[in-house]
């Protein structure tokens, strides 16, 4: 008699599907990151193809005017502003230096709108209880209709990819295109001209005659003039434009086209140092990754530091971890210290 046998199934046990499962976990969890470390280094190349950039273009700037432009023109919110004279340094204009160079980053036509002897922002006071409004106001006139345009349009050269913060301001307030009335929102920038962190009207000119801060002079400030031949330290071993995150705590981070409420620029040599989450006085409630604690810190979102371009043009990253006083040496242009990185 013969005996009937079923076939017998092929397929997976349960087991071995949990075994497959769980390797497939493994291969991710192993592949994903080295897939997210490829993503940065590509975002972090193209963030230092945009300093070297701005670079080439404060070197033809230079190359045009005989000297680099100033980080701005005129600040309306400084502190202590000189009395109203009708002379051209009473005018408010609240220029940035960034749209100055306008026609050496292939922006010319926009650099052919703007309007050069218009305010880029009408912001004339900020804190009031530390600086009383400036009375040299004047009314924004052509700038709604050509600088405000201008100062809202984003520009990649400006955004480093790693950074997901919004890209633009408040459409009103002292960090705006139009204190008072809305303009519309000002564009942010990563990248800022090296600067002392204060506002002082004509900070950068007291600075260079100060006796003891003198020797900390950066590259720029407010209607500085600085040539090649008067960077003392050396044009690579002074920082030109440093990196920040568009994020801010205290503050808000500069847009490219105008200058509001201390939005001086940004300092490598700032005490603070570099990737600095906390702002001191609100301890860890100010506590974020990817948001300086405050106004002009250094920073970025690429893991361990940031990356800034020197004055010859290069770009380098700075470590988070760099001394201070190293980072010191780098933002000053005439301390007579050739500090170069390791």
């Amino acid at each position: 008699m013969n005996t009937l046998r079923c076939p017998r199934k092929s397929g997976f046990t349960l087991v071995e599907l949990l075994v497959v499962i769980a390797i497939i976990g493994v291969l991710v969890a192993l592949l994903l990151p080295a897939v997210q470390s490829a993503r940065e280094a590509a975002r972090r190349t193209q963030c230092a193809n945009n300093l070297k950039q701005l670079g080439l273009a404060l070197h033809n700037y230079h190359d045009t005017h005989g000297r680099f432009p100033p980080a701005g023109i005129n600040y309306g919110w400084c502190r202590n502003p000189p009395p109203p004279t009708n002379q051209p340094e009473s005018f408010r204009y609240n220029a940035n230096g960034l749209a100055m160079m306008m026609p050496y980053y292939e922006q010319t036509a926009m650099a052919a709108q703007y309007r050069w002897n218009e305010p880029a922002s009408n912001v004339m006071h900020g804190n009031q209880t530390c600086c009383g409004p400036n009375n040299a106001l004047e009314p924004m006139r052509g700038t709604a209709a050509n600088n405000a345009i201008i100062a809202r349009t984003l520009l990649k050269i400006f955004l480093c990819p790693s950074d997901m913060s919004d890209p633009l301001l408040p459409a009103t307030g002292v960090y705006s295109i139009g204190n008072t009335v809305n303009l519309g929102q000002g564009a942010k920038t990563n990248y800022d001209f090296s600067v002392r962190l204060a506002y002082e009207c004509y900070q950068w000119q007291l600075d260079r005659t100060s006796p003891t801060i003198g020797t900390q002079l950066r590259m720029f400030g407010e209607n500085s003039t600085t040539r090649f031949g008067d960077i003392v330290d050396g044009a690579s071993n002074t920082v030109a434009l440093c990196e920040s995150t568009r994020d801010v705590y205290n503050g808000r981070c500069s847009p490219w086209a105008y200058r509001g409420w201390v939005q001086v620029g940004n300092d490598i040599g700032t005490p603070n140092g570099i990737n600095n989450w906390i702002y001191p006085s609100a301890g860890a409630a100010s506590y974020k990754v990817g948001r300086v604690g405050s106004w002009g810190w250094p920073g970025s979102l690429h893991p361990g530091g940031c990356q800034v371009t020197m004055g010859d043009g290069s770009v380098r990253f700075i470590q988070q971890n760099t001394d201070a006083t190293i980072r010191l040496a780098l933002a000053a242009m005439t301390d007579g210290r050739n500090t170069t990185l390791p």
